[in-house]
């Protein structure tokens, strides 16, 4: 029986709006839904349908950025819909 070998993670990507751009992180805080900000906001059509890379491949060069700040524990962001 082969002996388990370990894995190596060499980037970590999160992905704030979804289908867009990610951003490489050097480490990512966990939450009970993944790391910290991944996939939290999505772009919906005048339907309410997700505007994803199916219908949009472009979504993937649109650069998304967030603030240092926002990987601080303290950081609070209000959601106002």
């Amino acid at each position: 029986m082969a002996e388990p070998t370990a894995a190596k993670v060499t980037s970590i990507f999160i992905y704030p709006i979804k289908s867009y751009h990610g951003i490489s992180v050097s480490q990512a805080a966990l939450t009970s839904t993944g790391f910290r900000w991944d996939r939290q906001w999505l772009v919906v059509n005048s339907k309410g349908r997700a505007y994803t890379q199916r219908v949009e491949p472009k979504l993937a060069l649109v650069e998304v950025t967030l603030p240092n700040e926002a990987f601080s524990e303290s950081f609070f962001f209000l959601h106002i819909f």
